[in-house]
């Protein structure tokens, strides 16, 4: 007969188990041990800590999944956890994940605020690595809400930390980040530079999901100043290596821009084809702000 004592033991081997098919991207096998882990959690008292990060374990999964309400539900639930415990990082790190969410459904404003929230954590807790990300993920809203000299100004502070901190991780992701401002602003030169600087510490990291999005990202400077042909086998690289990866998201991405060259050429059959699939993915993402750029594409079409 099993004995409470053993249980917290067992409970992290079980989300443990769940981590490793969570980064084999099988995302629902990775439930089935989170999900037993949670349970042995709430058999045992002042156990928050685990529950907390079970809790947000399972979020990411079914965020992963599309599942982002499910998702939410979850990472609201671990977030009174973190905070009984005075975890302080743990509470940054799911208030970042309740932002994302948020971001993710294209309610911009409500991440912003948990994105600042979180940063008040980081600089609190001395954790400048975390600080880097919270300010390159506020530059990202201050950029999708158009605010863009804003967006410039927190990526430019994010990337004089990360190169402090020597990592290039997150250093191609600013990069990028920085580039596609750049871009906004069609300064070629300026977009490609950072864009490629990223592409290199993504082959070199071998990291296929972020050379995905560099590459995706340099195609569409391409387009953007109508070197289409260049900008297509950019965003065919990209969008083999997000298959092969098995990001949605970025499938989507590199697919709706794929069409857009098709439509631009008159190949208005093809053009449809891809942005359906495109379409269909950011629906199952629940990517609302996707969804909608992707339909008023589809309606420009026809309307043509």
């Amino acid at each position: 007969m099993r004995t409470l004592e053993y249980k917290p033991e067992e409970a992290e081997t079980l989300n443990n188990i769940g981590l490793v098919y969570y980064d084999w991207s099988n995302a629902q096998q990775a439930l089935k041990y989170y999900k037993q882990a949670l349970s042995l959690w709430r058999d045992l008292k002042d156990q928050q800590r685990g529950e907390a990060t079970t809790l947000n374990n399972i979020g990411l999964a079914y965020s992963n999944l599309g599942k982002k309400q499910q998702a939410l539900e979850h990472y609201q639930q671990a977030l009174p956890l973190t905070r009984a415990v005075e975890d302080k990082r743990g509470e940054a790190y799911t208030l970042n994940n309740i932002g994302a969410i948020y971001s993710d459904r294209g309610e911009k404003q409500q991440a912003l605020d948990y994105y600042e929230r979180v940063l008040s954590l980081m600089r609190d807790t001395g954790d400048r690595r975390g600080e880097a990300v919270s300010l390159n993920n506020i530059g990202y809203i201050y950029s999708d809400l158009e605010n863009k000299q804003q967006a410039l100004e927190k990526f430019n502070e994010a990337l004089e930390i990360i190169r402090d901190l020597g990592d290039p991780a997150n250093e191609a992701s600013t990069l990028n980040n920085i580039g596609s401002i750049y871009a906004d602003w069609r300064e070629k030169q300026k977009a490609l530079e950072h864009f490629n600087k990223a592409l290199e510490l993504r082959r070199a990291a071998k990291d296929p999901a972020g050379e995905a999005l560099s590459l995706g990202n340099i195609g569409t400077v391409y387009i953007l100043f109508g070197e289409r042909q260049l900008g297509l086998v950019k965003l065919e690289e990209a969008l083999k290596l997000a298959r092969a990866v098995r990001d949605p998201s970025l499938v989507a991405q590199a697919l709706n821009n794929i069409a857009g060259i098709y439509n631009d050429w008159g190949e208005k059959e093809q053009a449809l084809n891809y942005y359906n699939q495109a379409l269909q993915l950011r629906l199952d993402l629940e990517d609302k702000s996707g969804a909608a750029s992707t339909l008023t594409s589809i309606g420009a079409l026809y309307n043509d």
